[in-house]
């Protein structure tokens, strides 16, 4: 009996023991959890302070940029008065001069000044220039004149004379050719050097642009790190939020889980202690019914026996009471429910907490992203001034490269006409050459000449009439050009024509008694045509007999070209007798309308042509917008 009532005791020592160090572990438990809590409280006070300070830094920043936006707008309108204001003067100082006008109206009205000015002493210089040549050039013909009346008055020149004449010609014509190379050759150095002065003007403003886009590259690169910085602190918060989340989770769903188990082990505790309630009520009344057949020492017994078993029922089931009320932390059965359904409404809110953490975690990576998005801009952003400035740009470009295709066209018809040229003056210089030996009858033209009573050889033989043309001058000055070259030819055609008329009789009767007015109105222009070449041709055939025995006469291989030019030349005027009056065939030569070369105003009015275009194409878009 000792021993069966010191049991209990102990047991009931134990239970005690066992229950003190669970509320032991429920203690720390709390504990860490109210730690965790404030531990996500100063998480989310951090956050709160980082967002408004981004809030604050980004309203001083939008305050700025008004400033600066404010501060550029004045600016802008101040230039467009200034500008405003000086093309005014321009357009008085320039007045009806329009190309000079459109050449300064971009430019401001210091540098049109200097412009006007420079233009200006460049006027006078090359006035000065000009009156220095002008001078030069008549002390050159007084020169020329007494030369000329110095070799009138000298007597006829010997075949060593005439040779060293034709070698002076020659070089004459070489020295012709090298100026005309000369001349070209300083054209396309002087398109350089305006070529390499308006490309040296660009490029020297490049350099403000340059630093310009190096200023905003160096603000946008600062920027940029801020953003970096503070979406890597983001990033960094984030981070540590989750791995908060997910401990708690953890903890979260493991709890849940011990609290399960531990329901589900109460449940099953509570359904056997009514099942044992009912099953000993049941025998209590079957008791009663059948008291009488039992005797009293055998009812004694079993109350013995049953108090036993009912204390120790009572104490186990106490101390499991016990245990539920301690992990429940009740102190009365009937707030066990109650618990249970406070347990269940902070689930609830701890699960909305964890969607509300969601949701600000879906908000910072949409913000996160939206921060890559302007980071990528501000790194490869191009503003739509650039872009138009790249698409004038490559349009200059385009004209550039047909205006220089243009002007390879007219450099290469250039030297075509130029070739051309010297082929017909080579002729010229052949056909002079033989026709130097030739002597007119008329030797008062020789003293006539420099008086000024006979034409000069610069005038053209077509204004004038076959008699006179039959007085020229045998022996004509050293320097003549390419007309009065073929005026003299032309006499000595005239001379030779006639000298062959002459000694034809029948031809003279059938075309007449000379030049003058020989020809009768009854005879066809045809026909006359066709004696006028027979007499060339014979002319032609005289003169290669005459000048092949010669020792100074050089045989000279010309081409097909030049030998039709020399025919030409040779044939060029013949008499119209019906109409008495002179007929002359013309050098077909290119169109000027396929080598024409525009000028650098005219450049420049194409280009801000194509600005204004591009500018009022921007203007269109933003209006749209």
């Amino acid at each position: 009996m000792e021993e069966e009532s010191t049991s209990p005791g102990e047991q009931r020592g134990q239970v005690v023991q066992r229950a003190t160090m669970k509320m032991r572990s429920e203690d720390d438990v709390d504990k860490q959890t109210q730690e965790l809590k404030t531990i996500t409280r100063l998480q989310e006070q951090c956050r709160a302070l980082q967002i408004q300070a981004v809030k604050e830094k980004t309203v001083k920043n939008r305050a700025t940029l008004a400033l600066l936006r404010k501060n550029i707008r004045h600016g802008i309108q101040d230039g467009a008065l200034a500008k405003k204001y000086d093309q005014q003067t321009i357009s008085k100082a320039c007045g009806k001069d329009m190309p000079t006008r459109l050449a300064h109206c971009r430019c401001t009205m210091e540098v049109a000044r200097e412009k006007l000015r420079k233009h200006v002493f460049d006027r006078v210089n090359v006035h000065n220039v000009l009156l220095h040549l002008v001078r030069l050039r008549g002390k050159q013909l007084e020169s020329k004149q007494l030369e000329l009346a110095s070799l009138q008055n000298q007597p006829d020149a010997s075949k060593e004379q005439l040779r060293l004449l034709q070698v002076i010609r020659q070089l004459e014509n070489n020295i012709e050719k090298t100026m005309i190379k000369i001349t070209t050759s300083q054209n396309i150095h002087l398109l350089y050097v305006e070529l390499l002065d308006y490309l040296k003007k660009e490029l020297a403003g490049y350099p403000t642009e340059l630093d310009k886009l190096q200023n905003l590259v160096v603000d946008y690169c600062s920027e940029l790190s801020d953003m970096t910085v503070m979406s890597q602190d983001a990033m960094m918060i984030t981070d540590q939020v989750k791995m908060n989340m997910r401990q708690k989770e953890a903890t979260f769903i493991e709890e849940r889980r011990a609290r399960e188990n531990r329901l589900n082990q109460q449940k099953k505790l509570i359904d056997k202690i009514h099942t044992k309630e009912t099953n000993e009520k049941y025998r209590g009344r079957t008791d009663l019914k059948f008291s009488n057949l039992m005797s009293t020492e055998t009812l004694n017994v079993r109350k013995r026996e049953t108090s036993k078993e009912d204390i120790e029922y009572q104490t186990y089931l106490t101390a499991l009471v016990e245990k539920v009320k301690t992990t429940v932390r009740c102190s009365h059965l009937w707030d066990i429910t109650g618990q249970f359904l406070a347990q269940r409404n902070t689930e609830d809110n701890l699960e909305l907490q964890m969607e509300d953490c969601e949701e600000r975690r879906s908000q910072l990576e949409a913000l996160m992203k939206k921060l890559e998005a302007e980071e990528t801009l501000l790194k490869f952003h191009q503003t739509p001034s650039s872009v138009s400035f790249k698409s004038i740009q490559e349009k200059m470009k385009d004209m550039l490269g047909k205006e220089e295709d243009r002007l390879r066209l007219a450099h290469t018809n250039m030297t075509k006409s130029q070739k051309l040229l010297l082929t017909i003056q080579t002729g010229i210089d052949n056909l002079y050459l033989r026709l130097m030996g030739i002597p007119l009858p008329g030797a008062q033209v020789l003293a006539q000449w420099g008086t000024g009573l006979v034409p000069p050889p610069q005038q053209r033989s077509w204004e004038m009439s076959p008699s006179s043309c039959l007085q020229k001058e045998a022996v004509p000055p050293d320097s003549l050009d390419v007309h009065s070259k073929l005026a003299y030819c032309e006499g000595k055609l005239l001379h030779l024509a006639n000298s062959v008329q002459m000694l034809s009789r029948t031809e003279e009767v059938a075309l007449g008694q000379g030049w003058g007015g020989a020809y009768s109105s009854h005879v066809p222009l045809e026909l006359t045509v066709h004696r006028v070449l027979q007499v060339n041709t014979k002319v032609r055939d005289a003169l290669e007999s005459s000048t092949l025995k010669e020792k100074q006469n050089t045989r000279i291989s010309f081409e097909d070209l030049e030998e039709d030019i020399i025919g030409t030349v040779s044939g060029l005027g013949y008499w119209a007798a019906q109409r008495g009056e002179w007929m002359w065939e013309t050098f077909q030569f290119a169109d000027m309308d396929q080598s024409y070369v525009p000028s650098r105003a005219e450049i420049k009015r194409q280009a801000q042509q194509l600005i204004e275009e591009s500018l009022k194409i921007s203007k269109k878009k933003k209006k749209k917008k």
